[in-house]
């Protein structure tokens, strides 16, 4: 999956890692901006009529 190898690549590159979650409208926590919820790509907007989880992960190169 994308989103665990992305992951990989942070670690493996010594990136800071901000914010990573695996459920974005699921996610009750106060580690992301909550903006990021208020515009949604078209995938995303398709992904969410499925029920498909919507992955955030927020780092800093």
């Amino acid at each position: 999956m994308l989103f665990e190898y992305t992951l990989s690549v942070i670690k493996e590159h010594n990136h800071k890692l901000i914010a990573s979650v695996k459920d974005i409208y699921k996610y009750t926590g106060n580690h992301i901006d909550p903006t990021v919820k208020e515009i949604q790509t078209y995938y995303e907007k398709l992904f969410l009529k499925e029920n498909s989880e919507i992955y955030y992960l927020k780092f800093v190169i």
